[in-house]
């Protein structure tokens, strides 16, 4: 059992260093985006739009609505900025 760990250990670090090199050399990994600044613009304007849903607007981008909060932190506040915008007036403003 203790050989198998040892070249499990012995793995693990040559994994680690070769990850660190690639880092190094500006490789860093994963997926690349679909979004770029453009289209992050072009959402934001969008959102506080009370009559388009979190769902049209991605739909219209062409993106997932994950994708649409994960890169929008704010998304929640922009819709709240937009509908409260709208609010009709009470009693007390006329």
């Amino acid at each position: 059992m203790v050989p198998s760990l040892d070249r499990y250990g012995r793995s693990l670090k040559d994994l680690i260093t070769m990850v660190a090199d690639l880092r190094t050399r500006g490789r860093t990994g994963g997926r690349p985006t679909v979004v770029d600044a453009g289209l992050l613009k072009a959402a934001r304007d969008l959102l506080p739009d009370p009559g388009r849903s979190v769902t049209s607007i991605a739909k219209l981008l062409g993106i997932s609505v994950g994708t649409l909060y994960n890169h929008i932190p704010d998304l929640q506040q922009l819709r709240a900025a937009g509908a409260a915008a709208v609010e009709p007036a009470t009693t007390a403003d006329r």
